[in-house]
């Protein structure tokens, strides 16, 4: 495997499977605030889901910096939000994440 493909792969993996558990790392103020909105024995202040899952969405998509997908990003981030939401747990929206992540990465290596 040349350089360059070994490089190719390093970084599918780290967009497909860092990027995901990196981004809940970077965002603990929303995702904690969805946190406390879903697990009702939780200390702290509750939002209520559908302002943390805007501030999330919002959030989620500002963070890509990608002007052109911005709405559907933030929409992504709303299915991402309501998934941690109704299953209050993180891990099925970062998988969910990853999973989006993966089928796209793989559309653009198909369409070369």
């Amino acid at each position: 495997m040349t350089r360059s493909a070994r490089a190719s792969w390093c970084s599918a993996v780290l967009v497909c499977v860092g990027s995901p558990i990196v981004r809940r790392a970077v965002l603990p103020g929303p995702a904690a605030a969805l946190r406390s909105s879903a697990v009702s024995n939780s200390s702290g202040p509750r939002l209520g889901p559908v302002l943390s899952i805007g501030v999330t969405a919002l959030v989620f998509a500002l963070v890509h910096f990608e002007a052109l997908q911005f709405l559907g990003l933030a929409g992504f981030g709303v299915v991402l939000g309501v998934l941690a939401w109704r299953t209050g747990r993180l891990g099925p929206s970062i998988v969910a994440h990853m999973t989006f992540n993966t089928v796209t990465i793989i559309a653009i290596v198909v369409s070369r």
